[in-house]
């Protein structure tokens, strides 16, 4: 099984999809925000460290690849901004990578894909 676990916070559910998937199976996941993937790293650390079958991958899903305005550090409300043409980038937001599915599918290789969770404060239409 090939899970992708976009909007991962703190990993409790990326540790959860490992054990299901297995060692034979595969889970991405994906978090944008820098103080969120900090908690990601302790959160394997402390449970054993980060599995061979789970990728950590500091990224935003998006419904294309590219560089987003990211507004983090308050978890709850921490969101990607597409900036319109010429339209300022909010004050206090980093940029931040983000991918599509489908460049996730292929940049890694993916031949199946069996569940996608997001939990990406707002952005799961884009994506």
């Amino acid at each position: 099984m090939c899970v992708i676990d976009a909007g991962t916070c703190d990993g409790e559910f990326t540790l959860y999809a490992s054990r299901c998937v297995g060692p034979t199976g595969r889970v991405l996941a994906l978090e944008p925000d820098p103080e969120s993937f900090g908690l990601l790293r302790e959160t394997f650390e402390l449970n054993g460290g980060v599995p061979s079958n789970v990728e950590l991958l500091p990224v935003g899903l998006w419904k294309h690849s590219s560089e987003l305005a990211f507004s983090g550090g308050n978890h709850l409300t921490s969101q990607l901004i597409e900036a319109a043409d010429g339209a300022a980038v909010p004050a206090g937001s980093l940029p931040v990578p983000v991918q599509s599915l489908p460049d996730l599918v292929s940049r890694y290789g993916l031949t199946r894909l069996d569940f996608v969770k997001m939990d990406i404060e707002g952005a799961e239409i884009e994506a």
